[in-house]
């Protein structure tokens, strides 16, 4: 099973090649970049294809509900996203 640092390797790798691929720049992502609203240009369809990316790399398909936001309505970051695919990952809940 892969850890965290591989699961935001995996996360950071496919949207830097969402990002580039859309033409647009992935410089300064990092796991305290928050999914909507701080990368340029990401919407829902790209989170999804960042999903699917990862989906596969972590052989798990992994649910859309992962990319909901928190509990109280703020927007996950990269980080958090790891955090929750780990955990659904190890047989949790998924929900950081």
């Amino acid at each position: 099973m892969p850890g965290r640092a591989q699961v935001l390797t995996s996360l950071l790798d496919a949207i830097t090649d969402v990002q580039v691929a859309s033409g647009r720049s992935p410089d300064g992502i990092d796991a305290s970049t928050e999914l909507f609203g701080g990368i340029d240009g990401f919407d829902s369809l790209n989170a999804l294809e960042v999903l699917v990316t990862v989906s596969a790399k972590v052989d798990d398909e992994l649910p859309d509900e992962l990319l909901d936001r928190k509990g109280d309505g703020s927007p996950l970051t990269v980080g958090e996203l790891a955090d929750r695919i780990l955990a659904r990952l190890e047989g949790n809940d998924g929900d950081a």
